[in-house]
């Protein structure tokens, strides 16, 4: 029903008003050979010309090879029709407009019911498959990754250390220490203190704090704190330079291992 609307509304906006012309056929009485001179056109308005860059315009826009009212046709002709009402605001363009405005949003009302029902019933395109909607089956699934993450470190920890290079006059450091001093407890890293500046530690928290101002240029240290991973192998991969929560060293030593 809504597509024969927007037909008869098409027609009606690039369509002259008036009744239809009139045929050879409806002349019968003249014969093939008669000849009578056309009556003088009649002077054009202002509404005739309106319509008639209507029509042209619209012979324009529908030679392509797109079906007529598919996405394609709608995406080039649905402009061109409120230009045409922005134009020529008669009835007849702003309702032809507003049908074809009503047709995509119909349409993509219909792509949208279909879209989440194919969602729904395919466990691979489905996101609460993996991950849950409700609050308790997220709180779930992060409790599982955590305690997972957890195992993964304590792993990765009895197979590398960290190397924290550090300035005692830094107030950044100092406060970065217990922070870090917490990580390494959590997960039992262990860990080589490197000072820039001075051999203790004025948290009073790191144990075995070596002095070594060479570490600045053999490691690139532009800012402190700096903190890199080494194995067992004598590598090393930065992790941080500046201040990070537990969380985000967590997920950077993770990254810094995966091989």
């Amino acid at each position: 029903m809504i597509r024969k609307v927007i037909i008869q509304c098409l027609l009606l906006a690039v369509l002259p008003a008036g009744p239809a012309a009139e045929t050879f056929y409806d002349r019968g009485d003249e014969g093939w050979f008669f000849y009578k001179s056309p009556p003088d056109p009649e002077p054009k308005t202002a509404d005739d010309e309106s319509q008639s860059q209507v029509a042209a315009a619209d012979q324009i826009n529908d030679d392509g090879p797109e079906k007529i009212f598919s996405v394609s046709w709608l995406k080039k002709n649905l402009e061109h029709y409120r230009n045409i009402a922005i134009d020529d605001p008669t009835e007849e363009n702003i309702r032809a407009y507003l049908y074809l405005q009503r047709l995509v949003l119909e349409k993509s009302s219909r792509f949208a019911r279909m879209f989440q029902q194919v969602i729904t019933g395919d466990p691979y395109l489905d996101a609460v498959s993996t991950r849950p909607i409700a609050t308790w089956g997220s709180n779930l699934v992060d409790s599982r990754a955590q305690k997972m993450r957890q195992s993964v470190l304590e792993k990765i920890a009895k197979n590398a250390g960290i190397l924290y290079i550090f300035s005692s006059d830094d107030f950044y450091s100092t406060s970065f220490t217990p922070v870090f001093a917490g990580f390494v407890r959590r997960y039992g890293f262990e860990v080589k203190a490197v000072s820039l500046d001075s051999s203790s530690d004025p948290a009073g928290i790191l144990d075995r704090v070596q002095y070594d101002p060479r570490a600045r240029a053999a490691f690139a240290v532009r800012v402190t704190p700096a903190l890199f991973l080494m194995t067992a192998g004598g590598k090393t991969a930065p992790l941080v330079q500046g201040l990070v929560s537990q969380d985000d060293l967590a997920r950077r030593v993770l990254s810094a291992a995966d091989p």
